[in-house]
């Protein structure tokens, strides 16, 4: 799933949102929301899990850390490499 979900929804973000690395990690930044939502649903198509259950649930039904970490981290990486050059 991550192969082709995830590799299409983070595409770019390392340019188009740097200002992930000074938001608060708990709440979605509004420029990424709308992919956070995109991936949670498709998380609970892929596993079959009901609309209404909790975030929380699914990520852990899911063993998979919420999509603003991954683009966070990713950001942060990208900017340590070129501070690093």
């Amino acid at each position: 799933m991550d192969v082709y979900v995830r590799s299409v929804l983070q595409f770019g973000s390392v340019v188009w949102s740097p200002a992930l690395l000074f938001s608060n990690c708990l709440q979605e930044h509004a420029q990424l929301k709308p992919l956070c939502v995109l991936y949670r649903r498709l998380l609970r198509m892929l596993l079959g899990i009901d609309s209404r259950t909790h975030n929380i649930l699914l990520y852990i039904l899911s063993t998979r850390v919420p999509f603003l970490l991954v683009v966070q981290k990713l950001v942060y990486r990208y900017f340590s490499r070129l501070d690093g050059l």
